[in-house]
Formats: structure tokens, C-alpha cells, sequence
């Protein structure tokens, strides 16, 4: 190579880096330029959100009404005196009486706004806030709310009563930390009952009536502000998860690749089968057994919910592989059906290497112990994943899992006014509830895209001279709809996002309850019936006829010409949040969800989602590359070779992990029977934790309730693996007394040893009737030593498992075990063989004089020194 070529020549491995600069150099379509609208995630400015509210023929007629009485009643000011004459008024039999003294204080709240044109928008916006802060000294929120309660029959009373409360709270929720905003928090946190529990309550009694008279938009919007107010926001509950995951000991991991449990978990079994002189490293955190990293059918015998695991119908259904991935199909066929290793984490693994054998160390290569090392150095452990490997735990030893659930009930004493204490008493009231609740909220997201052709125009290039009130009413109903989209959305997300920060279980309950309801099609056709390019710079806003640009002095709160485009593309903020908010909530029903992702792909959404990338706004870009990302593996060899362009765009946005296969998975079929189990198990998990702790309903039918034909003895649940801590107490739901347990040894002696004929003759009456019980025998018995005794049973249960099966040893020794279910079905099989033959031996033999009681205390105490779980 010469020289000059040497010069020339470039490494072809790039990093993201230097490519994210040769793409930005290439040639592209031209995109709708957003990025300088800044996405809160919680709302919009103050003033968007009180204009919002109120709808552009409200602002010209009604508050005009309410603006004139109050100045025909009290002039131009009022004091506090005032405001609890009126809060008297509101107890007034007559309706009109009621009315009025609503109208003077929804005028007040909104700080006796005037027609004088020398008013700025800012000064209306500081006697607003100055007048909310009057009103919540004087108690209103609390006495508002209370008749609110009493008036949801009448949509006008309720009307009122819902905007005094909004515009107080809202007003408050940005102050906040501040005298009247603690209040008013105050108010939020000891109000019965809660406020966000009974406007929940009110939105799920909507499905039964949602007639279009009653309030409805003011209704979801002082939902969507309660629970912002009471959460604290995105970011709060942010902290609080971090919190949570610091009091458990799980750390950040920072690094750029991270790696999960799971991806240890597989690592470490692929390698055992080619060196099974590999010692795995120790998981970072403690796992009571390696079936709770992952769903499978063994986990569901090991739970005792096989049964019913079996039972649960999806509502939906995944069909896969799609028809580019048939040919692959052929090709495994031809090579009958052995699917070759082409990738280092494929789960078709070769032959193991158990020669040659090193005398000085493990015959290990050293890169293989790298690797382990590096999965453990960046292992990454998600408050939700660790949740749901501690639910699975409990779930394979039910009765320690008793014992904890009454420990954290004991150890959850939240101080008064925490956050997390209000979501639990809100979620365990309300979760009766919440199908209903997220059926009438996809309802009105149905209506608000269900819209005539032509509906959505950009006001600013056809605003007419002359504003009349038909115009105003057919904007407000443009508006209305973007102003529900943006509620909605919003409170969807803060509800998965606050439920999450609490226990993973109550997120997946909500998530699945959306998922069956049809959330993901829903969100789809709301993106894929419009052109969202569009909608995300169309001007629906008319100048000067929103709450607080009305009858202002133009001249100092001057609003831009609508009639001219300006060389940036003007952004709509309503359109870019919810859009924004629902490519989160697609992100997060479908994240590590192989089903659901398979799901996405199976309603074409790719196709969707690539129009959204004609809009250019980082955050927009992010979440729609990531959910692209999900599906790549299920699209096809030649969508991606069509598609290049996002693919580098995801490897340059999207982080990635130590085993990511995005790119080259083939295994559709794996992919499909996994990720089904994982929603079975899922739902199982879920079922079970609200189950036992909000609605008894949902429980799922244990195994050992469902059959007839059970074994009985110790390990008859799914043949697990049997500790002190399962016993037969689970039907009863309760652990044994911890004093019983230590002095058990002092209870035999008191009430069995010492015990008269009667008291034996009782206690035989009362025993299980598959207890062995050694014959009673009135002669004298001559006593034999513990150690004959140990002896005998032991040559019998030798016997008995000589017969039942004849494990296999290799040639280093050790027994080559058979099939963990298999195994503790033969050894139940035996034990209870062992019994029957100690009885019939009983007959024949001197043993039969041993006495009764102690024969009870040896089986007691045996079975509890080797952890045999099996209580007489």
C-alpha cells in the first residue's frame, strides 16, 4: 500500500460519534423543524392552562354575566368577610340564591378581571393569583368541594364548583411551596373523601351516562391537576424511585452498556453446558432460586398456579412469524429442523467442551471469566425487575411470603401527607373501579379522533374579519379536542408513572387493564387517521379571545400577525405533548413485553410510526426510534434493508445493552411461546398481589382448590422444592405462632407425653387423616434407643427408594438428577411408601412397643432439623 492510499485510508469501525456527524452531512428529506418547543412533561405554562379551561364562548358570554353581577353586588372590591357571606349563600334552599353567589365567587377566584383596556395580561394574571390566595385563607376549597358532592345532578352548579376548584388549584400547583399552596395541600391530603379518589369515582359512574351537557372536560381536567398536585409532578416521583431503589441497595449503574439479571442468568447456564467446570459468580442481590429470573411452566407448578395459568385468555391475539421470515423457515427445514449457532448469545448451543482437563486450575478460557465479569460489573437491576423476582419468591414459599406481606404492612407507617401513603389509599379504594375508569377515558380519546375531514385548519391563514359566535363555537369544539387528548394522555401517564414508583404489580394491573380495553390500536388510529405532521403547527388558538387576552391593552401584550408565517415553524403545543405522551405510554405498556411488541408489528405500526420522524424534535424522536427498535427483530430482512436510515438513526439515539440482538434475532417462534408465558405470569403475579390486598375477586384459584386427586404430604404444590417455611397452613392464610415454633419440644411434653386417655382419645379424633399414627397398643411396651429406631426407618426408606427409581451416577460420582418435578414426585411417592411399610412392619415386629408419643417427637423433630416441611 502506497503512501498516499495510506493516508486516505479510514478505519471502517465508526464511532457513533464521528457517523452521527456523516449523516448529519447527507442529503435528507426536509423535516418540520420543532426542536425549539421544550417538552414539560408534566403541563404547559400557567396561562396556557388557565386559557385551556375555559372555552372561547364561555370567556365573551358567561364570565361577562359573572363579571357584571359581581360589580352590580360588591363594586370593585371584595374582602374576606365578603367571601364567607357568600360561602353562606351556598347553603340556601333556593337554587337561584345558589347560583348567584357561585357566579360573584368564580368571578372573584379569576381576580375581578374588568373591562378596562389599560389592564396587561400580566396584571390580570397577579390579581388572579392574589384573589386565590384570599379565598383558600378562607376555606373555600373545602367548603366548594363539599357542595360539590351535593350538586352532581345539576351540570350548571357543578360547573361552577368545578371551576372554582380548578382555577384555585392550578393557581396554587405553581406556587407551590407557599403559605396558601401548604393549605391547600393540607386540604388535598385530609379531605374524606380525597378529592383525585372521588373525581376517579366520578369519571367511572360517566360510563353509564356521559351525557354531553354535564362538564366533562373540566371534570378530566381537575383529575389530570389533582393528581399533579398531589404527586409532585414527573420529576418528584423520579426521586422518589430512586429513593425506593437506594433503601433496597440496588445502585445506578452508569455505565453506557448495562446488562440485567436475565442477561447473567442465560450467560451463565449457555457457558455450564459447554465448561461445566465453570463457577458462576454470585448474583448481585440475593434470589431464592433461579426460577424467578424468568416465566416458564416450571415457575407456574413451583407457584401452585399451573391451573389457572393455563386458563388465562388474552383478548388479543399475535400471529407470527410474518410472511418475509417464511423462507427462513424452509431453510431450517431442509437442515431438519437443527437451527445452526450463528450468533454468540443464540440459545441453540453447541456441544459441550469437557475435554481436555487442566490438573493446575479450571479448564475455563480466561475471556469467558472476562465476560462473566463484565456482566456482573455492569449489572443493571430496575426497581420493577427486583419487585417481580421478589413476588415470584413469595410465590414459591407462600408461607414466607405471609409473614413478609404482615411485615410490611407493619414497616409501611408513612408520615402524615406522604405522597405514597395517599397513592395507596387512592389505589385501594379506587381499583374496583379503574376498568370503567379507563373505558370512558379511551372514549373520549375515540371522540377526539373520529372527526370530519377538514375539521383541523390553521386559523391564523383563515381567521375572518368579523368573529361571530358560531365561529367561536366551531373552534372551541377544534380545541376542545386537543385539550382532551392533552388531559388524557397526560393523566395515563403520571397514573403509570406514580403507580410504578409504588409497586411494578399495581402498574402492570392498570397496564394490562389498557392493553385488553384496546389502548395500543386506539393510539395507532389516533396517529394513523391524521397527518400529525400537520397537526403539530396548526394554529387553533384565536387572538385575544382567550381568559386572559381578553379586552387587554394590546399595545403591551402585543400578539404576533396571524395572518403571516414567520420563517420558524410555529408549534403547536397542545398537539406536540399529547403526541409526545402517547408514543411514552406505547413505550411503556410494550417495554421488555415480547408479546405485546409482536402485537405492534402485527398492526402494521411501523408504518405509522415512520411518519412521525418527519417531525424533527429530539424527544418526539427518541421514543418513536425506541419503539421502532422493539420491533426490528419481527419486521424482516427486507424492511431493514429498506429502512437503513433508521436503523443507524437507532444505533445512534438509542443506548444499547451487552446482549442487544435487535438487529439479528431469528428465533420468532422462541420469541412468541416466551413472551406469552411471560404474560401469563405476569397476570398471575398480578392477580395475586391485588388480590390479597385490594380486591379479593381477582385472586386466582390455587392448584390444591382446582383437583380432586391431590398428593398429599409435603411438596404436593407443584412438586417444589419444600422448606419450614411452606407448610398447610396456607389454607388457612396464616403463619404458626413464632412462640409455638421455639418452644414446640415443651408443647409436646405438656400436652402430648403427659396427656391422659381422653385427652389422646381427642387429639386422635382431631388429627389429619392421612397422619400416620402407630398403633395403640394397651400392654406394656419395652423402649428402644432413638438410634434402632433411626436405624429401621432409614433401611426402610432406603428400600423403598431403591424401588421407586434408580438414579444414574457418572463417572465423577455424582447422581445425575432427573427432572426437578419428576424428582419430588418420586420422593413424595417414596416417603409415603416408607410410612405404609413402617406401619404393616409395626404388626410384625418389637418396634411396635415403642410408645406412641415418641415416635410423634422423633418424626417432629426430624422432619424439622432436615427441612422436610411436613407438619403431622
Amino acid at each position: 500500500m502506497s503512501q498516499i492510499e495510506q493516508v486516505e485510508y479510514q478505519d471502517p469501525i465508526l464511532t457513533p460519534g464521528n457517523l452521527r456527524k456523516i449523516v448529519q452531512n447527507l442529503p435528507s428529506k426536509a423535516k418540520d423543524q420543532h426542536s425549539e418547543y421544550q417538552y414539560d412533561c408534566d403541563s404547559d405554562t400557567f396561562e396556557n392552562e388557565i386559557n385551556e379551561f375555559f372555552k372561547y364562548t364561555e370567556v365573551t358570554v358567561q364570565l361577562q354575566e359573572y363579571r357584571k353581577l359581581y360589580e352590580k353586588e360588591y363594586g370593585s372590591t371584595i374582602n374576606s368577610e365578603d367571601v364567607i357571606s357568600l360561602l353562606d349563600q351556598l347553603d340556601f334552599l333556593d337554587q337561584e340564591s345558589r347560583l348567584k353567589a357561585s357566579k360573584i365567587l368564580v368571578h372573584t377566584a379569576l381576580g375581578n378581571f374588568t373591562t378596562n383596556k389599560n389592564e396587561s395580561r400580566q396584571q390580570r394574571v397577579e390579581k388572579l393569583v392574589h384573589c386565590t390566595d384570599m379565598l383558600i385563607e378562607c376555606g373555600v376549597f373545602a367548603i366548594i368541594y363539599q357542595k360539590l358532592q351535593n350538586s352532581l345532578d345539576s351540570s350548571i352548579e357543578s360547573d361552577l364548583y368545578l371551576t372554582i376548584l380548578y382555577v384555585l388549584l392550578e393557581s396554587q400547583r405553581f406556587q407551590y411551596p407557599s403559605k396558601a399552596s401548604n393549605k391547600l395541600k393540607v386540604d388535598m391530603f385530609t379531605l374524606k373523601p380525597n378529592p383525585t379518589e372521588f373525581l376517579f369515582l366520578w369519571v367511572a359512574k360517566l360510563r353509564e351516562k356521559l351525557n354531553t351537557s354535564f362538564p366533562v372536560k373540566k371534570i378530566i381536567l381537575l383529575l389530570w391537576k389533582s393528581l399533579l398536585f398531589i404527586s409532585g409532578g414527573l420529576d418528584h416521583i423520579k426521586k422518589t424511585t430512586q429513593k425506593s431503589k437506594e433503601s433496597l441497595g440496588l445502585s445506578n449503574n452508569n455505565s453506557l452498556s448495562k446488562s440485567t439479571p436475565q442477561d447473567l442468568h442465560f450467560f451463565q447456564n449457555e457457558v455450564m453446558n459447554k465448561y461445566p467446570t465453570y463457577i458462576p459468580q454470585k448474583f448481585p442481590f440475593d434470589i431464592t432460586s433461579p426460577l424467578t429470573l424468568q416465566a416458564s411452566t416450571t415457575l407456574a407448578q413451583a407457584m401452585g398456579y399451573t391451573n389457572a395459568t393455563n386458563q388465562i385468555e388474552l383478548l388479543y391475539q399475535t400471529l407470527f412469524p410474518p410472511k418475509s421470515s417464511s423462507n427462513g423457515n424452509s431453510v431450517f427445514q431442509l437442515m431438519g429442523n437443527k437451527k445452526p449457532n450463528y450468533y454468540l448469545y443464540s440459545p441453540y448451543v453447541s456441544p459441550t467442551f469437557v475435554l481436555p482437563l487442566n490438573h493446575d486450575g479450571l479448564a475455563v478460557p480466561e475471556s469467558i471469566k472476562e465476560a462473566g465479569q463484565v456482566f456482573v460489573s455492569n449489572m443493571h437491576t430496575s426497581l420493577s425487575n427486583y419487585q417481580i423476582i421478589q413476588e415470584r419468591s413469595k410465590g414459591i414459599q407462600r408461607w414466607a411470603r405471609i409473614k413478609q406481606d404482615k411485615k410490611e404492612l407493619k414497616q409501611d407507617s408513612y408520615d402524615e401527607g406522604d405522597e405514597m401513603n395517599l397513592l395507596e389509599q387512592i389505589y385501594a379504594n379506587v381499583i374496583s373501579e379503574l376498568q370503567n375508569v379507563i373505558i370512558v377515558l379511551l372514549k373520549l380519546l375515540l371522540t377526539a379522533v373520529t372527526t370530519p375531514n377538514g375539521a383541523q385548519e390553521d386559523t391564523r391563514d383563515n381567521l375572518p374579519e368579523d368573529i361571530t359566535l358560531s365561529y367561536l363555537e366551531d373552534m372551541d369544539a377544534v380545541r376542545n379536542r386537543e385539550v382532551y387528548s392533552k388531559a388524557i394522555s397526560g393523566i395515563l401517564l403520571l397514573l403509570l408513572k406514580w403507580t410504578k414508583s409504588s409497586h411494578v404489580l399495581k402498574f402492570e394491573y392498570i397496564s394490562q387493564l389498557l392493553v385488553d380495553s384496546g389502548c395500543l390500536l386506539l393510539i395507532l388510529k389516533i396517529i394513523g387517521l391524521q397527518e400529525i405532521s400537520d397537526l403539530v403547527k396548526a394554529q387553533t388558538d384565536i387572538p385575544y379571545y382567550s381568559f386572559l387576552d381578553y379586552n387587554i391593552n394590546r399595545d403591551i401584550d402585543s400578539i404576533e400577525p396571524q395572518t403571516s408565517m414567520t420563517t420558524t415553524t410555529t408549534t403547536n403545543k397542545r398537539n406536540m405533548f399529547w403526541a409526545i405522551n402517547y408514543l411514552r405510554l406505547l413505550q411503556m405498556l410494550t417495554k421488555h413485553k415480547t408479546h405485546r411488541v409482536m402485537l405492534l408489528a402485527q398492526y402494521k405500526s411501523s408504518a405509522i410510526l415512520k411518519r412521525m420522524l418527519k417531525i424533527s424534535h429530539p424527544v418526539l424522536e427518541l421514543y418513536t426510534l425506541k419503539l421502532l427498535k422493539s420491533q426490528v427483530p419481527y419486521l424482516g430482512r427486507k424492511w431493514r434493508s429498506q429502512n437503513m436510515r433508521i436503523v443507524s438513526a437507532i444505533y445512534l439515539n438509542c443506548h444499547t445493552v451487552l446482549k442487544d440482538d435487535w438487529i439479528s434475532k431469528t428465533n420468532f417462534d422462541d420469541d412468541l411461546e416466551e413472551g406469552r408465558m411471560q404474560e401469563h405470569n405476569l397476570r398471575i403475579l398480578t392477580y395475586t398481589y391485588n388480590g390479597e390486598r385490594y380486591l379479593s375477586s381477582l385472586l386466582p384459584v390455587h392448584d390444591e382448590l382446582q383437583t380432586d386427586s391431590v398428593p398429599v404430604g409435603p411438596g404436593f404444590n407443584g412438586f417444589q422444592r419444600y422448606e419450614m417455611d411452606r407448610t398447610d397452613v396456607e389454607e388457612e392464610q396464616e403463619g404458626l405462632d413464632q412462640a409455638f415454633q421455639n418452644n414446640y419440644k415443651t408443647w409436646l411434653d405438656s400436652e402430648t407425653f403427659y396427656q391422659t386417655d381422653d385427652e389422646k382419645d381427642i387429639q386422635m379424633n382431631k388429627t389429619a387423616p392421612d397422619t400416620p399414627y402407630p398403633h395403640q397398643d394397651t400392654q406394656k411396651r419395652t423402649e428402644i434407643s432413638y438410634e434402632q429406631l433411626t436405624k429401621e426407618i432409614n433401611k426402610i426408606y432406603i428400600e423403598q427408594l431403591n424401588e421407586q427409581f434408580n438414579p444414574a451416577v457418572t463417572d465423577d460420582g455424582s447422581i445425575d438428577l432427573v427432572d426437578e418435578q419428576e424428582l419430588m414426585y418420586n420422593l413424595i411417592q417414596v416417603q409415603d411408601a416408607t410410612v405404609q411399610k413402617w406401619k404393616e412392619n409395626q404388626q410384625s415386629s418389637a418396634i411396635k412397643q415403642e410408645q406412641d408419643a415418641k415416635y410423634k417427637y422423633f418424626l417432629f423433630d426430624d422432619m424439622i432439623n432436615s427441612d422436610e416441611n411436613y407438619i403431622m
